[in-house]
């Protein structure tokens, strides 16, 4: 190389193998790490869509649906309350006592079974009376029967999409996970639930909350932690979140609803939230054309579960045939959508060992090319790219969560020259609950765009399993406020004098 031809200029078949790789590299880096100026316009998007979502329907890429939830616990419930958690193949069935000092649980049991596979297809009644019967046998094994008990309190947390009309009743929109049982679309999963204890000779419970996944993990939160706990973020599969609103913000929805307290918590439904500052790589555009969802859920294909390792797959797979990786040879199973997985995308990214033994596992596992035969230098490529593909997930999610924080005003201090608020956002879901790199790449993210000061004094809080215990917290807490206001579930007060879009609480 003469001494005024830099490499830069050279075509790049000129440069030797190595440097090409490492040049291959370094524009995939560029493309997937998400800068910080980028972060912050795509937080400010994010609040656009948020505030815009909560005034008017259809104009929003994100739903911000009404929970109807707005009795949170306050952490002083106490008594005897039992739930369910039922929105995919497995049901939770719970038993709790809330204790008589302030956030403390004096007992509590837990149950996790498989809903049988013939039960996914038959008359919804079917389904239904296999739940309650799971619950009244297993409770009277556990020595708490729910058929004894005078007036028992059920929390139902039913993860299958449905439009909330009131805290304990709402219809079922739709099925999913394999789940297709007749009679259940535009029925109230609460009332199917009364009925079929009803139908098993236990007609006493009280099914007084109707809620999702995310809404309890943030209820188990607020029990555990008080008004710190403003919101919950699922980070498995897939992905979700919602948060506290005040009442007076979601203009776009039954103006003549008559609340018990001036919030309510929003299912803001972010996995299909799409923006022109989203960072979408032509990767994720052919992984969405071959998604059985083409063109939705944009925002969760490139942070969830499900689709991450497919993500870093097709990364390698352009690499291997750009001939930067395995010598050129691209692997046969290299090419089929989901032999990567994202729990092996995790254990190659996680990797410590001085030779990266386990990527090279990983990589015999997923694409068939043996141990032996992979470099030291190929793993450290591949490593790097699952590294990349997570944190572009871990920054993805930190903008939506800083957005949740700033248009909460949560970045501020609440009176002039006070000190900024403690904020605690729960979180539940395998990818968060497992990787402890992943949640530090969220805090890392949630600093970048906040700074340190807001940073220093936000958390997130893992509440592993969160659902079922949150399902009766809200169920303890509606109790409560009934028990007070002398009323029912129907009972509504005088509507609150609440602050408009922008006003401090």
């Amino acid at each position: 190389m003469s001494n005024n031809t830099y490499e830069s200029d050279l075509p790049f078949d000129r440069l030797d193998s190595r440097r090409r790789r490492e040049l291959a590299f370094k524009q995939y880096q560029e493309r997937l790490h998400i800068p910080t100026e980028a972060l912050q316009k795509l937080t400010d998007a994010f609040i656009e869509q948020l505030e815009l979502g909560l005034r008017e329907k259809q104009r929003s890429s994100l739903l911000m649906l009404p929970t109807m939830v707005d009795v949170l616990p306050q952490g002083q419930e106490r008594g005897e309350y039992y739930s369910i958690d039922s929105g995919g193949k497995n049901i939770r069935l719970l038993y709790t006592r809330l204790g008589k000092d302030k956030h403390t649980v004096e007992e509590e049991k837990v149950e996790v079974s498989r809903v049988p596979v013939e039960l996914h297809k038959v008359p919804v009644e079917e389904l239904f009376d296999y739940i309650a019967k799971r619950m009244i046998s297993w409770s009277e094994t556990q020595g708490c029967a729910i058929a004894e008990r005078q007036r028992p309190v059920l929390g139902f947390c039913c993860s299958f999409p449905v439009d909330h009309h009131a805290l304990d009743a709402g219809s079922l929109i739709q099925w999913s996970k394999g789940f297709e049982n007749p009679g259940g679309v535009g029925a109230d999963p609460a009332k199917l639930l009364r009925e079929a204890f009803q139908r098993q000779g236990v007609p006493r419970v009280h099914i007084n909350a109707l809620l999702n996944d995310t809404v309890a993990t943030l209820a188990a939160a607020r029990y555990l932690d008080g008004p710190d706990a403003i919101g919950s973020v699922i980070m498995g599969t897939g992905t979700n979140a919602c948060y506290i609103e005040q009442l007076g913000n979601i203009t776009k929805w039954m103006p003549r609803y008559r609340a018990r307290t001036p919030d309510m918590v929003v299912n803001i439904e972010w996995p299909g939230f799409a923006a022109p500052e989203l960072p979408v790589l032509e990767e994720d555009r052919a992984l969405d054309a071959e998604s059985n969802n083409p063109g939705q859920q944009q925002f969760e294909k490139m942070t969830a579960g499900l689709y991450t390792g497919d993500i870093a797959r097709r990364l390698l797979l352009s690499l291997a045939e750009d001939g930067e990786l395995f010598s050129g040879a691209v692997p046969e199973r290299l090419r089929r959508m989901g032999a990567f997985t994202t729990t092996l995308m995790n254990l190659a990214a996680e990797d410590a060992t001085p030779d990266l033994a386990r990527v090279g596992a990983v990589l015999e596992e997923a694409f068939g090319l043996p141990a032996v035969q992979t470099k030291p230098d190929i793993r450290r490529e591949v490593r790097q790219v699952c590294v990349l593909v997570r944190e572009r997930s871990a920054r993805l999610i930190a903008a939506m969560i800083a957005g949740i924080l700033r248009h909460l005003h949560r970045d501020r201090p609440r009176t002039a020259g006070g000190e900024l608020p403690r904020t605690v956002v729960a979180v539940d879901g395998g990818v968060f609950v497992r990787h402890a790199d992943y949640r530090a790449e969220v805090l890392a993210g949630v600093r970048d765009i906040l700074g340190d000061a807001v940073a220093d004094r936000f958390s997130l809080k893992v509440v592993e399993a969160g659902s079922p215990f949150g399902a009766a917290c809200v169920a303890a807490a509606a109790d409560s406020y009934m028990r007070v206001a002398g009323g029912s579930l129907n009972f509504r007060p005088p509507v609150h004098k609440l602050p408009a879009v922008g006003q401090s609480r």
